[in-house]
């Protein structure tokens, strides 16, 4: 792919994050968080196949679509999970503890740039969709628990 497809594919991303996260929070404040969080990582996987095996510069903007409106829609109920959820005591813990997540980010680098060296760039791709899905499988569960009231 020519890099302008590359450079193209990100600008599209952080257009519709900035201009379609407000929206999407505010359509979304009291979705039910299990289901819509399920059905975004859906949207996850299906992007990062699309960007695995698409070749055609429209092909691939239509997955970045898919993949940014699938990302501000997660966004906008998972960052309702542990306010609402959370005793009020303990809330700057659970946000504390949240961050730690920024370590797995700071390692999946390395870890892409490794299966990408021996496996090649799908790879990556196919291993990030599977990710999403077993995510979603996870955040549908911890959805369901909190929706039904339990902790």
């Amino acid at each position: 792919m020519p890099l302008w497809v590359y450079g193209s594919l990100l600008t599209l991303n952080a257009l519709v994050c900035v201009f379609g996260q407000l929206p999407a929070s505010r359509l979304l404040r009291s979705a039910p968080i299990s289901s819509v969080s399920f059905l975004t990582k859906i949207g996850y996987a299906l992007g990062f196949l699309g960007l695995a095996f698409f070749r055609s510069p429209w092909l691939l903007v239509a997955t970045m679509l898919v993949l940014s409106i699938a990302e501000i829609c997660g966004a906008a109920v998972q960052v309702r999970f542990l306010p609402e959820r959370a005793r009020p005591h303990l809330l700057g813990r659970y946000h504390g503890l949240f961050t730690i997540t920024e370590i797995g980010r700071a390692f999946s680098a390395l870890f892409a740039g490794l299966l990408m060296e021996r496996s090649g760039g799908s790879s990556v791709f196919v291993a990030a969709a599977i990710l999403s899905l077993l995510g979603g499988v996870v955040l549908y569960f911890a959805g369901v628990g909190h929706e039904r009231g339990s902790t």
